[in-house]
């Protein structure tokens, strides 16, 4: 965002925008403190299946940011730069997470 702003010579809007951001996060962190974390799945909806997002994609970073705890990582083996993965409903039923967020990508039409 820094950098974009850079670019289109707007780096106090950039800038305004991030501490906005940062704020907010940090007033759910604060809220959320005394709570146990959340354990989370984060899919990913597109008009060519369904997958599950590792802390490599935005939704799921942000779930990370905020003491969430992404479900889908306890499948993966070592580090991975991959935004998505493999992820079967009887997974999902197995892990039980507490919240499901779903993320859709692509025409509407694709995707219903």
């Amino acid at each position: 965002l820094t950098f974009l702003g850079e670019l289109t010579n707007h780096q106090d809007k950039a800038k305004s925008v991030i501490a906005t951001y940062e704020s907010n996060i940090q007033k759910v962190k604060d809220a959320i403190k005394n709570q146990q974390p959340a354990r989370v799945a984060v899919l990913r909806a597109t008009g060519k299946g369904v997958t599950a997002e590792t802390d490599e994609a935005v939704t799921a970073s942000m779930v990370k940011e905020l003491g969430m705890t992404n479900v889908v990582a306890s499948h993966l083996e070592g580090t991975t730069k991959d935004k998505t993965v493999p992820y079967s409903l009887e997974t999902l039923t197995a892990d039980n997470p507490d919240i499901i967020f779903v993320v859709t990508m692509g025409k509407e039409e694709e995707i219903t």
